[in-house]
């Protein structure tokens, strides 16, 4: 974990701030609201890695899921997390706790029908990103439903003009402290193509923050 010092340093300060969440209103962003929608349909145990305040996997378990795990290297976020859970009735039927990639490896194989990977692969080492989708097709049943979504893929020349740093090829850490593993179409088809069915993909606009991200509906192998 020390290897993330800066990167949990950061996500606590961000879940510092206050969080509203009701259970049974939908996500902001009708595509990712959507997605959520697919992936809990016939789904009763989902995982997400990198929960962040937990309100996707909230939204499954409002949506039927019988069982939510949350991970989260941010004892802050999973703190926000399991307060909203708490408040919105939802403790029962999901779980909450702080850890890394090396926590996946407490779950047995086939354990969970789906998962959730919301902006982390490429925020992660690139051999913790890898790591974490092997482990991901392990606890995950054959045939279980992925939700993935990453940043966008970044021209090189504008990364350097925000004064990110290139800590190897395509990879960076920026101003922040967070690492960013700037993958093409490409490469996400390549590391996805080996344990995953790509069984669609969707652009998703942030237009506060005049950028998009890449959904990707996941079937695992």
């Amino acid at each position: 974990m020390e290897a993330y010092k800066e990167t949990i340093e950061f996500w606590d300060e961000v879940f510092q701030e206050e969080v509203d969440f009701d259970k049974n209103q939908p996500i902001s962003i009708e595509e990712i609201e959507e997605g959520l929608k697919w992936l809990a349909e016939g789904s009763s145990s989902i995982i997400d890695f990198g929960c962040g305040n937990g309100k996707l996997l909230l939204r499954c378990s409002a949506f039927g899921v019988d069982r939510s795990v949350g991970i989260d290297i941010s004892f802050k976020a999973i703190s926000t997390a399991e307060e909203l859970a708490r408040d919105n009735d939802l403790s029962e039927k999901s779980f909450f706790r702080t850890g890394g990639i090396s926590s996946l490896s407490d779950f047995q194989e086939n354990e969970f029908d789906g998962g959730i990977i919301s902006n982390v692969l490429d925020n992660l080492l690139p051999d913790d990103g890898r790591r974490l989708l092997k482990e991901y097709n392990r606890i995950i049943k054959p045939g279980g439903k992925i939700l993935l979504k990453l940043n966008d893929h970044i021209e090189p020349e504008t990364l350097e003009g925000w004064g990110t740093e290139e800590i190897s090829d395509g990879f960076y850490k920026e101003e922040t402290g967070l690492y960013f593993w700037n993958l093409t179409d490409d490469d996400v088809e390549k590391l996805l193509s080996q344990r995953f069915k790509i069984r669609k993909e969707v652009r998703v606009e942030f237009k506060e923050h005049d950028q998009f991200n890449r959904l990707y509906y996941l079937i695992n192998r």
